[in-house]
């Protein structure tokens, strides 16, 4: 597994992002178990607009994700200081749509909202507690828009 990023790691170009999830290890169900906070990353302009999109899907005040032993996801949202859970995903270890080769990959049901159901995020392991997580929009014209993220599980 990767050491954790420097911050340096948080400001690379997408291309960057895309060749280094080719090379990482695939989460196993068994490992995932607990919350994890995001940290968008990427370019600039990147780390600016995506916190600003997630309220369009139902998401203000994105937080993270956690995952539980069974086969679901779900967002975490901070309202007010307080963590709540909201918008479940179907969770399944299942091939990329990014590079063919199997990740962990997140879907939004149909009781999700609209735009969210475009949406598609695939992750594998950057370090022992760290997914790096990449958002496809899995939709014919944009599926070559891939956005990057951090998960890291907090203790």
């Amino acid at each position: 597994m990767h050491a954790w990023p420097s911050s340096q790691y948080l400001t690379q170009p997408v291309r960057a992002y895309q060749d280094h999830f080719r090379s990482l290890n695939i989460p196993s169900d068994d490992e995932l178990e607990g919350r994890y906070k995001a940290t968008f990353i990427g370019p600039a302009f990147l780390r600016y607009i995506a916190p600003k999109l997630l309220p369009l899907g139902g998401l203000k005040g994105w937080y993270g994700k956690a995952f539980s032993q069974e086969t679901r996801a779900i967002n975490l949202l901070d309202q007010k200081g307080r963590l709540i859970e909201r918008v479940p995903m179907e969770r399944a270890i299942t091939q990329s749509k990014f590079d063919l080769r199997n990740a962990l990959v997140l879907t939004y049901g149909p009781e999700a909202p609209l735009p969210l159901r475009a949406l598609r995020d695939e992750f594998r392991w950057l370090d022992q507690k760290t997914l790096l997580g990449i958002t496809i929009v899995d939709l014919p014209i944009l599926r070559r828009i891939v956005l990057p993220f951090l998960l890291r599980r907090e203790e």
